[in-house]
């Protein structure tokens, strides 16, 4: 008994020092977390060049309209939502708003002079101005700013414990060659 016991402990002792292993049973073990390390690395830069994407395609698209000197309307703003989709490469997905406001002596506030939002989407309402007020830069008496909202639904490719989001980009800009940036709603 004493003996199978010695030989027993000695295999135990073995197999405890043993510096060999089976390369199989490691990538066995290791493969399942090299694979959701992989998918969560694709899931968190391919979040972030999404988000970055919708930030540039807002700015461009805030760019294109306060270099606006003629009157724009629902199609031009149509045609911008479209390319906000184009840049981000978000078909039918993703939407704009287009606000301008003012700023309005005797209210002493901020005023909304028009907005417009693609899709069935709500526009901007004057009810609204004190949701974005922090987000808004001071403006002097009579001038104006153009408001680029956009929004971008982000769902990631893999389940990573990354949830859906939204991007939401606020680019607010003063317009460059005129006073403001006429809108006409029935152009």
């Amino acid at each position: 008994m004493k003996l199978a016991f010695l030989l027993l402990r000695e295999r135990i002792l073995d197999f405890l020092r043993a510096t060999r292993a089976s390369i199989s049973v490691e990538a066995a073990l290791i493969m399942p977390l090299l694979a959701w390390w992989y998918a969560g690395s694709f899931v968190f830069f391919d979040a972030f060049k999404t988000y970055n994407q919708s930030v540039k395609a807002s700015y461009t698209i805030s760019d294109i309209l306060t270099r606006q000197l003629y009157e724009i309307g629902p199609s031009y703003i149509d045609g911008l939502g479209d390319l906000f989709e184009y840049l981000n490469e978000s078909p039918g997905n993703s939407w704009i708003r287009v606000s301008s406001v003012s700023w309005d002596i005797s209210a002493d506030d901020y005023r909304l002079d028009w907005s417009y939002a693609t899709g069935s989407h709500n526009a901007l309402k004057s009810a609204d101005i004190d949701t974005i007020r922090p987000k808004l830069p001071k403006i002097g008496v009579g001038e104006t700013l153009v408001i680029v909202e956009s929004f971008l639904p982000y769902k990631p490719l893999f389940n990573v414990n990354f949830a859906a989001r939204t991007y939401y980009n606020f680019v607010p800009s003063r317009p460059r060659y005129a006073s403001k940036v006429p809108y006409n709603p029935n152009l």
